[in-house]
C-alpha cells in the first residue's frame, strides 16, 4: 500500500467530511439513495447478506480461512488491516451525527438496525482494507476482484438503506488509510 492511496484516503474522507458538514452533497446522497432503493428485487436478500461482507464478521471469517489455509502472515494482515479500519471507522463516527437513511424515509431497512451514526460506512472501511490487505499478494484478475468486493459492499450498504453515498466514500477513504496504517506497522517490525 502506497502512500499516495493513503493520501487519497485522506482526501476522500475529508472531502467527505466537509461535504456532509456544510451540507452541499445532501440533495445529491438523496437523490441517489431514491434512485438505488425505489424498486424492491429479488435479489435484495442476497445484497443483504452481501452487506455483510465488510463486518466484523468478514474479518473473522476471512481470517480463519487464511489461516486454514496455511497462510499466517497474509492472515494476520487481513485481521490487523480489519479491525484498524473498524476502529478508525467507529472512533470518527460521532464527528457527525448524521442519520441514515432509513429514519430519514429516504430509504426502506433491509437489515438489522445499525449502531452509530450513517458517516463513515465502517462495513465499507473494513472492505476497502481487507481488499488492500490482500492484493499485494494476487495477481491482476484477483485485483480487480478485489476492488469490486469492497465497490460492492458500499453499494450493498446503500441499496439496504443504511448509509448514503458519502458515507461510503468516506468508509472507502478510512480502509485505505487503515491498510496504509497497517501496512507501516508491519513492515516496519
Amino acid at each position: 500500500m502506497s502512500a499516495p492511496l493513503a493520501l487519497f484516503g485522506v482526501t476522500l474522507t475529508g472531502a467527505s467530511y466537509l461535504s456532509v458538514t456544510n451540507g452541499q452533497v445532501e440533495p445529491f446522497d438523496r437523490s441517489l439513495t431514491r434512485t438505488l432503493t425505489k424498486t424492491g428485487s429479488s435479489y435484495d436478500r442476497l445484497i443483504a447478506i452481501a452487506s455483510d461482507l465488510g463486518s466484523v464478521y468478514a474479518i473473522v471469517g476471512a481470517t480463519a480461512v487464511l489461516a486454514a489455509t496455511k497462510r499466517p502472515r497474509l492472515s494476520r494482515d487481513v485481521l490487523l488491516a480489519g479491525l484498524t479500519a473498524w476502529g478508525l471507522a467507529q472512533s470518527i463516527k460521532p464527528l457527525v451525527e448524521r442519520q441514515r437513511p432509513y429514519t430519514d424515509e429516504e430509504a426502506l431497512r433491509l437489515v438489522a438496525v445499525p449502531a452509530g451514526s450513517s458517516w463513515p460506512s465502517g462495513h465499507t472501511a473494513v472492505a476497502t482494507a481487507i481488499a488492500c490487505a490482500v492484493a499485494p499478494h494476487v495477481s491482476g484478475r484477483a485485483k480487480l476482484g478485489l476492488s469490486l468486493y469492497a465497490a460492492g459492499v458500499g453499494l450493498s450498504r446503500i441499496r439496504v438503506g443504511v448509509h448514503y453515498a458519502s458515507d461510503i466514500l468516506a468508509g472507502a477513504g478510512v480502509g485505505l488509510i487503515a491498510a496504509w496504517l497497517t501496512r507501516r506497522g508491519v513492515t516496519t517490525r
